[in-house]
């Protein structure tokens, strides 16, 4: 059925079939908001042609009172490099937290 499929209109397929909001801003690029039991998961997928290759880029915004700020920290790192092969970065603004996962 996929074996001349675009791996994006896949991709595409699969946020239409659970009814998360998608969009194709280019060819080789899908991104989809995956509604979560407690916050907006924010997902980028890109398809590097020349090795076929999926990148996917995950984020979301979290609420956290600053006394948790060490915990978490130590709990990025702890899964970076225990669970990934990517990395968990942390964005603290004045208007915005979230987390973000390459």
């Amino acid at each position: 059925m996929y074996e001349e499929a675009d791996l994006m209109d896949i991709i595409m397929e699969y946020a239409e079939h659970n009814d998360w909001p998608c969009n194709r801003p280019d060819e080789s690029t899908v991104t989809i908001e995956a509604k979560g039991v407690f916050t907006t998961y924010i997902i980028c997928c890109s398809r590097d042609r020349a090795s076929s290759l999926i990148h996917l880029l995950c984020s979301f915004e979290c609420q956290y009172p600053d006394r948790f700020v060490s915990r978490l920290r130590h709990l990025v790192e702890l899964c970076t490099k225990e669970l990934w092969r990517g990395t968990f970065v942390r964005i603290d603004t004045p208007s915005k937290r979230q987390i973000s996962y390459k």
